[in-house]
């Protein structure tokens, strides 16, 4: 008899001879289906019921941002999702769509329930074949089911959930892979393995050597199986074949159109448009690659409670001692995958959206990590139980108790999202003060999930069209987005909105220099003339109530401050430009409303700043004097940057040109990206001062994967031109404005 390993940690296992090889095995003694299918089913079929009504119960009604809305469009079409187009994810979660129940967003959200609710179980399974303490097991899913991250993937549409559960239901079939090696239990595991590369591959990638290493000790009948085994691989890979067939169709939503070519096809299976989003290599240095891994390690204590967090850890050393170390460091690795070595990996700068913008990638990790605290549940148990007698038993259900409880009570305000109307009220905004039969041309995923999703899946304003300047999303592009280069796609997007007899609207400031026309959330293309800025009372009201909103959401609360700082220019150019525009008790009511907030005044000042005259330059600095003080984390890089950048262009048009210089200075540190205006502002500084080492160094640290700019360079021709006596220190004029 021995006590090591094969399905259950504790359990007593009869040692037998391997048929297959001649060495010897340990086997569970109940088969892994059967030992679920018939002994905790109930259990199984509870946890599976507990969370999802909780998901259902916190799920938003309405679009989401995130990826949300442009989830939902691709699944209720069905579609080609952004890259690597998730065509496993699209197939299953139209299905959803059929539902009647709500809207469609929320289908798609209850879809993540489900998918959400699989993973959870899979886990139990997963726990179950590594102790035999059924309650733990389930102790330990519940309490990965309601852990926060996880949580937040299970009440909106993404892919992570359903990654989740891909992947655990792989470990568990792996589990009893090694309890008994059969060809059809590999030939399972192959498919599950293709359909998951056609989830989501690269999170799936990463946590496959935590499935070689729990299958290591079996690695001999893998390779006489893998024959067989290797067809039913490739079937769970055909869903791409689908994501080419469907790119072909005529309709309305398809994210790169139709793929024509391996090179069209391979940037979405590569996520080739990802390059630059993921590894920001000026802005990203090793600062935030450590602040994520410490970011990480904290994400996981709060996964569980920092009391299960300890748990988790005994349970490491415990299953060390217990099972076979391919195994063991297995886990390990399912731990740190999509985690620490993720993060390590990527270049995300540290801040809020880059924070919940890799918070789904571990779900995964945190997963893993539920079986080392079930595990050390029953180490505990067991310890208590012999130690501290018949009141010993007690202590460890009630630390069952308490961390789920703990997490439960955390998690509740974050992740209820039932009321939540955000991206509804956004995209609304924008939607329902359009004129008839207008073209609205939107930008980034903020515009794009929302205005397109109310648009194509509810039907709302039939009569408008809506494009992608990016040639991205919609079946109406311009131009193909992977073979049309840059420049030319600028020249088309120029033409076409000069030329339509319709009124083009557009959600940001036009790559493509056309004359605008400032409505607040969008603008207009004027054919010709000067910028202008217009009232629109609805979009003043929406701003107005921004201001009293307070999101807990990131994205929320980060897209937030985007549009406050559009409220604040907006209504600062309405105040100077368009003076009879707005009566002036209620333009004193929005200006005192706005001075609240660091985005509105950051916006005000950016307008005043533009302005000709020394009393508005001056009402800019007052403006961001006050906004100083409300600088934090919370913001993005970006803006704390803007900041620094407006006050040293007004320095620089009140001829102050040190203190110009030093908050340029301060600007580029905290963002040196070429989006950044004060780069290009500190550059051409630099080179009127002659500070030539500066020049060459900012340059070369900014522009290190994409070319700089023909101005820039002839600055640094100039300098080089210049005679040494000339460097005066004479630092010429900014630009007219500051960059949007």
């Amino acid at each position: 008899m021995a006590q090591r390993y094969s399905g259950g940690l504790v359990e007593t296992r009869t040692r037998a001879a391997d048929p297959g090889n001649g060495r010897a095995a340990f086997f569970h003694g109940t088969n892994g289906s059967v030992f679920v299918l018939r002994e905790w089913f109930p259990l199984t079929f509870l946890l599976f019921v507990l969370l999802l009504a909780l998901y259902a119960s916190t799920a938003a009604r309405w679009v989401l941002l995130e990826d949300d809305g442009l989830f939902a469009m691709a699944a209720a079409v069905p579609s080609v999702a952004h890259p690597p187009g998730y065509p496993v994810y699209t197939l299953l979660v139209h299905l959803f769509t059929w539902l009647p129940v709500d809207s469609v967003a929320y289908r798609a959200h209850l879809a993540s329930g489900v998918f959400g609710a699989m993973a959870a179980c899979a886990v139990f399974w997963c726990a179950s074949l590594l102790i035999r303490e059924r309650g733990f097991a389930f102790v330990a899913a519940l309490a990965y089911g309601i852990s926060e991250h996880f949580w937040s993937q299970s009440i909106l549409a993404d892919v992570y959930t359903l990654n989740a559960a891909l992947f655990f239901i792989l470990l568990g079939s792996s589990l009893t892979y090694l309890e008994r090696p059969t060809p059809g239990r590999l030939r399972w595991i192959a498919l599950v393995y293709g359909l998951s590369l056609a989830n989501h591959w690269p999170l799936i990638v990463l946590s496959t050597p935590c499935l070689l290493l729990v299958l290591g000790s079996r690695r001999w009948e893998i390779a006489r199986q893998a024959v067989t085994a290797v067809p039913f691989g490739l079937v769970g890979l055909l869903p791409y074949v689908w994501v080419v067939w469907r790119s072909q169709a005529d309709i309305p939503v398809n994210f790169v159109g139709p793929i024509d070519s391996f090179r069209e096809f391979w940037y979405v299976l590569s996520r080739e448009s990802y390059e630059g989003h993921e590894t920001r290599v000026t802005s990203a240095g090793w600062n935030d690659k450590l602040a994520f891994q410490g970011f990480m390690a904290r994400e996981m204590v709060h996964a569980y409670t920092f009391v299960g967090a300890l748990v988790a850890v005994v349970g490491m050393f415990w299953l060390r001692l217990r099972v076979p170390i391919s195994l063991w460091l297995g886990l390990i690795a399912g731990v740190l995958g999509t985690s620490f070595v993720l993060m390590w990996i990527l270049g995300f700068d540290y801040e809020p959206i880059g924070r919940a913008t890799v918070r789904p990638f571990p779900l995964v990790a945190f997963g893993t990590l539920g079986l080392f605290f079930a595990a050390g549940l029953s180490a505990l148990h067991s310890w208590a139980g012999s130690k501290a007698g018949s009141a010993g038993r007690w202590v460890v259900p009630l630390l069952c108790v308490g961390v789920v409880l703990g997490s439960f009570a955390t998690n509740l305000p974050i992740n209820d999202r039932s009321s939540d109307t955000w991206g509804h009220d956004f995209g609304m905004s924008v939607l329902r003060t359009l004129p008839e039969d207008s073209i609205l041309f939107t930008s980034v995923d903020q515009d794009v999930g929302p205005i397109g999703y109310l648009h194509h899946v509810e039907g709302v304003r039939p009569d408008i069209e809506v494009f992608n300047e990016n040639g991205l999303v919609f079946a109406n592009r311009l131009f193909s987005p992977v073979t049309t280069p840059t420049p030319r796609q600028l020249q088309i997007l120029r033409e076409f909105s000069l030329d339509s007899e319709r009124p083009v609207f557009v959600m940001g400031s036009t790559r493509w220099g056309a004359t605008l026309e400032d409505r607040g959330i969008y603008f207009r293309v004027l054919p010709e003339g000067s910028n202008q800025v217009k009232l629109v009372p609805e979009t003043l009201d929406y701003f107005r109530s921004l201001i009293e909103r307070t999101e807990v959401d990131t994205w929320n609360a980060s897209h937030r401050v985007d549009l406050l700082v559009r409220y604040g220019d907006w209504l600062a150019r309405i105040a100077y430009e368009n003076p009879g525009a707005l009566p002036s008790s209620v333009l004193r009511e929005h200006r005192m409303a706005a001075e609240g907030s660091y985005g509105s005044l950051l916006g005000m000042a950016s307008a005043l700043a533009r302005s000709d005259s020394q009393d508005h330059r001056q009402q800019a600095l007052e403006y961001l004097a006050a906004a100083e003080p409300l600088l934090g984390e919370h913001l993005s890089k970006f803006w704390r940057a803007r900041l620094y950048y407006v006050r040293a262009f007004v320095a620089q048009l009140n001829g102050s040109v040190a203190n110009a210089l030093v908050d340029l200075e301060r600007s580029v540190e905290i963002y040196p990206e070429s989006s950044n205006g004060a780069v290009r502002d500190l550059l051409r500084l630099y080179a009127r001062l002659g500070r030539a080492e500066d020049f060459r160094g900012l340059r070369k640290r900014v522009f290190v994967d994409e070319p700089v700019p023909e101005e820039i360079r002839e600055w640094g021709r100039a300098m080089r031109r210049a005679p040494r006596s000339n460097r005066t220190g004479n630092a010429g004029n900014f630009p007219q404005s500051p960059s949007p």
